[in-house]
């Protein structure tokens, strides 16, 4: 093997290690971006779950000083 073949398979070797590296960089990448995505979807469903459960605390609120008013007879 002549020094340049030497250089060209040392190249080339250095060139594909440098692809592999660049491919699992872009996986995690691309994982990453799928668990954000993932995470921002599960925040969207826990802040209407929390608007929910705040309406019911509410309504119940009411219902609740109603039925005191009711049975006490005072507002």
């Amino acid at each position: 093997m002549t020094a340049l073949e030497g250089q060209l398979a040392e190249t080339q070797e250095t060139l594909a290690e440098e692809t592999r590296q660049k491919l699992a960089a872009q996986g995690k990448v691309r994982q990453a971006e799928e668990e954000l995505t993932s995470l921002r979807e599960q925040i969207e469903e826990e802040e209407d779950s929390k608007k929910t459960l705040e309406t019911k605390v509410a309504s119940l609120s009411a219902q609740v000083v109603l039925f005191s008013s009711i049975k006490y007879g005072r507002p």
